[in-house]
């Protein structure tokens, strides 16, 4: 079997996807560990022998493939495959989508910061955030709650964004429908201020938000508030008014304060 370059990139992709799925406490599983899990796993043509000889793949050598240093021969790629495979992290369908696990990793690479305080900064967060502008009720704010799930690595969150608001135009706010939208995605403490960065991803492709924390507040035993910097579809009455009048919005129209709900 020969391997072309974007399948020997994904299989380096899906190497260190494998050790983010299995990383606990914030800590990944080491190289020996994976060939270990690969050796044993009933689907590799190289195994650990009944005479106790090891694999030919080397943890080091594993290690410099995934991390783009070398290439491996195509019995050794032919292994990593199948294990993949099994493991569910790659499909066999070469058509197939790529898992949120892919974003989640390519995002974690360029922006998070993954040091012990990193970790503790993320644990200091509660389940549920809502917007505090609308703790009146008022229809003409919109109403956003942002739900938090520590992934099992405690590398990074898995985020819900609930979102009720009226639909674009100024008649809408006030004979409008409502409209409700729920994005789902991932967040990182990014810098080494550990300011939380959540990218979100609606039904729509294009439909994408961003949220950029925008101070630091001193965290104790968990954060109640939080304010952030939102970018993406407008959701604000304020928001509309500067796009129906061709107006540049106020920066202050992007801010959404949160509390703990």
């Amino acid at each position: 079997m020969t391997f072309i370059d974007w399948e020997i990139e994904n299989l380096r992709i899906g190497l260190n996807l494998y050790r983010l799925s299995k990383a606990e406490g914030g800590k990944h599983p080491s190289w020996e560990t994976v060939v270990i899990n690969m050796m044993t796993s009933g689907v590799t043509d190289d195994e650990f022998s009944i005479d106790g000889d090891e694999p030919e793949l080397k943890p080091e050598a594993l290690r410099r493939f995934a991390t783009g240093f070398s290439v491996l021969a195509p019995d050794k790629l032919r292994d990593i495959k199948a294990f993949l495979i099994k493991e569910k992290i790659i499909s066999d369908a070469p058509t197939s989508d790529p898992e949120q696990l892919r974003d989640i990793f390519a995002a974690k690479t360029h922006l998070a910061n993954e040091t012990q305080e990193a970790q503790e900064f993320l644990r200091s967060f509660a389940a549920k955030y809502k917007n505090r502008e609308n703790k009146s009720g008022d229809n003409q704010i919109p109403n956003v709650i942002l739900n938090f799930t520590l992934d099992e690595s405690g590398m990074f969150f898995r985020v819900e964004e609930h979102c009720e608001h009226f639909s674009e135009g100024t008649a809408t706010f006030i004979r409008g429908e409502i409209v409700k939208t729920r994005r789902r995605g991932y967040a990182f403490a990014t810098t080494g201020l550990n300011m939380l960065h959540i990218l979100l991803q609606g039904p729509q492709k294009e439909d994408r938000v961003v949220y950029a924390q925008t101070h630091v507040e001193e965290v104790t035993d968990s954060v109640t508030q939080i304010d952030f910097l939102r970018m993406g579809k407008p959701i604000r009455k304020s928001q509309f008014s500067s796009l129906s009048h061709q107006k540049t919005p106020s920066p202050t129209d992007n801010i959404f304060h949160f509390l703990l709900s």
